[in-house]
């Protein structure tokens, strides 16, 4: 077995002490996994946070045992590939970190807070109303569940794939309606 690989696998080892953690944690060098330890340390969180390795701060923006002032450090990062997995990541109670991610300059980042139910139905009807055809169509696809209003938004948007991923979330006696209007 290569060395890295046996390093690798040491930096997601729970018995790894603190201190080899904060080693790892110098190094940088491909060893991301490390930053998504459930233990880290106030110190050891910092160190990751203001490292260059983008693959450490991208690990603890996955890392689902941060707290909130954490998350929303990671949500200001200048790489949105962060801000994605920290839009992804966040639990239900992270209401200031989506409203934060809801205006990011990052279509990814939007179109990520589409696909999370997490987000609260009030902030994510807004993306119904998004500039970006590709986030109200993602919103469509992944929000069958989406209230009246968002729903018809989406389904009478200007975007024929806005429309088509919108479809499948029509109620059967919407669907009954447009057939006997149709004459079908």
């Amino acid at each position: 077995m290569p060395l890295e690989a046996l390093v690798d696998g040491l930096s997601a080892n729970p018995a790894l002490p603190s201190a080899m953690v904060e080693r790892l944690l110098r190094y940088g060098q491909g060893f991301g996994r490390v930053a998504g330890r459930p233990d880290l340390s106030a110190g050891q969180v910092e160190a990751i946070l203001g490292s260059t390795h983008p693959w450490l701060r991208r690990t603890l923006a996955l890392n689902e045992h941060l707290d909130a002032a954490v998350r929303l450090r990671l949500a200001a990062d200048d790489d949105p590939a962060i801000r994605r997995a920290v839009a992804g990541r966040a639990p239900a109670s992270a209401r200031e970190l989506f409203e934060r991610l809801i205006r990011d300059p990052a279509p990814d980042v939007r179109r990520e807070l589409a696909r999370t139910d997490r987000v609260p139905h009030d902030l994510r009807a807004r993306l119904a109303h998004e500039p970006d055809p590709d986030v109200r169509a993602e919103l469509a696809k992944w929000w069958t569940q989406a209230p009246e209003p968002a729903r018809r938004t989406l389904l009478t948007d200007p975007e024929n794939r806005v429309r088509a991923a919108a479809s499948p979330a029509l109620p059967a006696a919407e669907m009954e309606r447009i057939l006997t209007l149709a004459g079908v």
